[in-house]
């Protein structure tokens, strides 16, 4: 099933990642418009020797410009499926972040009903009472919105090629988003995968060391 993605390349070290997520989500069929920011720019022609042009008409991607307001990706109305930023600043992963708690705890705000015969009294309405003896009191009762259990799981790749600079703002954005996530009560655990070549590594070690003990968990 063909979907709409928004691939929006930031100046963040790592624009490698956006032109190949861009040359793989094209491949399978998806439609992806692709938007790069000034600094994006700079570094997609130093890290990849390329331009958003170029890419765009490598991989049939429809460029929009970062400064067009009018551009389908700009609308709240248009119908995209995903919208990623790859690759994402610690800056903008937090700005991010707070927009989602935002959006996460409004959906779990409570809500009151109002002019109920029993519940706490509403003392917004007692001037009613007060010019008409023969109104009756007012209550109100609060009443919790449903709202789905979730549980989000972060995977980071911990190969060989995130040494250095990638691994560590992988690492912090994992930990804004984990931290956000969790404010808002969802549950959240952060994974680690690497090559096929690893063998296990100083937590392996460990293991071994403390008696090889069946589901030592994660």
């Amino acid at each position: 099933m063909t979907k709409q993605f928004v691939v929006a390349i930031t100046g963040a070290s790592g624009a490698i990642y956006g032109a190949r997520l861009t040359r793989y989500l094209t491949t399978a069929g998806h439609e992806v418009r692709l938007v790069v920011s000034d600094a994006g720019r700079l570094t997609l022609a130093h890290e990849c020797s390329t331009t958003p042009e170029e890419l765009a008409s490598e991989t049939g991607a429809h460029l929009e410009d970062n400064s067009d307001i009018a551009a389908r990706s700009a609308s709240g109305s248009a119908k995209i499926d995903a919208v990623i930023v790859c690759p994402c600043s610690g800056t903008t992963i937090g700005k991010l972040a707070n927009r989602l708690q935002r959006l996460l705890l409004a959906k779990q705000n409570t809500s009151w009903n109002f002019n109920l015969e029993e519940g706490i009294l509403d003392n917004s309405r007692l001037h009613r009472v007060i010019a008409s003896p023969g109104y009756p009191l007012s209550f109100k009762q609060e009443t919790e919105n449903d709202f789905k259990d979730t549980i989000v799981t972060l995977l980071i790749d911990n190969s060989g090629s995130m040494r250095g600079r990638s691994i560590s703002l992988a690492a912090i954005c994992a930990d804004i988003i984990g931290s956000t996530l969790e404010r808002c009560q969802v549950k959240t655990e952060i994974l680690g995968f690497t090559t096929k070549n690893w063998k296990g590594g100083d937590s392996k070690k460990l293991w071994i060391i403390n008696g090889s003990r069946s589901n030592p968990g994660r």
